[in-house]
C-alpha cells in the first residue's frame, strides 16, 4: 500500500466491518462505489453439494464510511432460501469506527431469520487496531448470542495480520444451551494498490463467520482458506477463493468461490 499507515488502518477497519461477501474482501482502497456478484460451490462429500449466489452494492459517501446492501440465495440440504442484509460503517471522534448490520431471511431453515451485529474499534498503536463485536441471530429453532475481539496488526506497510477470538452461546429448542469458542488468524498481503492475496486458518464452532445454522453449536471444525482480489480491467476486479473444512462430525467441506466487482 502507498497510503499512510494510519489511513490504511482506518480503511481496513471499515472493510473488516463491512459484509464478508467473500473472504477476499474486494472493496479496494479509494473506491467510491462497488457493485458485486458472486457464486460459491460447496462440495459436502457424502452429503452432496450446495450452491450459494449473491449480489450487492457498497457505497463510500466519505472517507472512513461505508453503506452496503446485499441479497443472497442458497440451495443446500434440500432447502432454498433468500437472505437480505444491509449495514453501515463510519468513523467518528477522530479515531473511532462504529459499524452495524441487520439481516432478514423470512421462513429460513439454514440462514438466520433475523440477525444483527454492532462493532466498535480504533487504532491503539501506530501499527495495531482493535475492535469488539456483539451479535445475535434468531434461527428457525435456535437463538444465538455472540461476542468477538479482533486485532489488526501491520508489521510492514504491505502486510496485515488479522486475528479474532470469539465466543457464542446457542440455545436450541428443547436442548440445553451450549457455549463454544472460535479463533481465526488471517494474513493479507497488499501486492499493490489494486491487488491483494490472503490466507487464513480457523478453528471452532463458528470457524470463519456466523452465516448458517450448520456452523453453529457444539460442532468443532477446522478450516483453511486462500484467495486473491485483483483487477482484470481498470474498473473490474475478480476475487477467487477456496476453503477446506474438516468437521468433528460429518464429512469434509470444500468450497470454491468467485466474485466479480465493478469498482468506481
Amino acid at each position: 500500500m502507498r497510503a499512510s499507515l494510519y489511513k490504511m488502518i482506518m480503511c481496513a477497519m471499515a472493510i473488516a466491518a463491512a459484509p464478508r461477501a467473500a473472504p477476499a474482501e474486494p472493496t479496494l482502497d479509494g473506491a467510491r462505489s462497488t457493485a458485486y456478484a458472486g457464486y460459491c460451490r460447496l462440495d459436502m462429500g457424502g452429503r452432496g453439494t450446495g450452491d450459494e449466489s449473491y449480489t450487492g452494492f457498497r457505497y463510500r459517501p466519505r472517507p472512513r464510511s461505508i453503506l452496503y446492501a446485499e441479497c443472497r440465495y442458497l440451495d443446500r440440504f434440500e432447502e432454498r432460501e433468500a437472505r437480505f442484509r444491509g449495514g453501515a460503517s463510519s468513523g467518528f471522534a477522530g479515531v473511532w469506527n462504529l459499524a452495524a448490520e441487520l439481516s432478514i431471511a423470512p421462513g429460513a431453515a439454514i440462514y438466520p431469520r433475523f440477525a444483527g451485529s454492532i462493532e466498535l474499534g480504533r487504532p491503539v498503536a501506530r501499527s495495531l487496531a482493535l475492535s469488539g463485536r456483539l451479535n445475535a441471530s434468531a434461527y428457525g429453532d435456535a437463538a444465538l448470542f455472540g461476542a468477538a475481539v479482533t486485532s489488526e496488526y501491520y508489521p510492514r506497510g504491505d502486510c496485515a495480520l488479522i486475528s479474532r477470538i470469539g465466543v457464542a452461546t446457542i440455545d436450541f429448542e428443547g436442548t440445553p444451551a451450549s457455549t463454544d469458542g472460535s479463533a481465526l488468524v488471517k494474513v493479507i498481503w497488499f501486492v499493490d494498490d489494486r491487488t491483494r492475496v490472503f490466507a487464513y486458518g480457523a478453528s471452532g464452532s463458528e470457524s470463519y463467520r456466523i452465516e448458517t445454522i450448520d456452523r453453529a453449536g457444539d460442532i468443532r471444525s477446522d478450516a483453511v482458506g486462500a484467495g486473491a482480489a485483483f483487477f482484470v480491467f481498470p474498473s473490474v476486479a475478480v476475487s477467487p477463493s477456496i476453503e477446506y473444512q474438516k468437521r468433528e462430525r460429518g464429512p469434509r467441506f470444500l468450497q470454491l468461490g468467485l466474485e466479480i466487482s465493478l469498482v468506481r
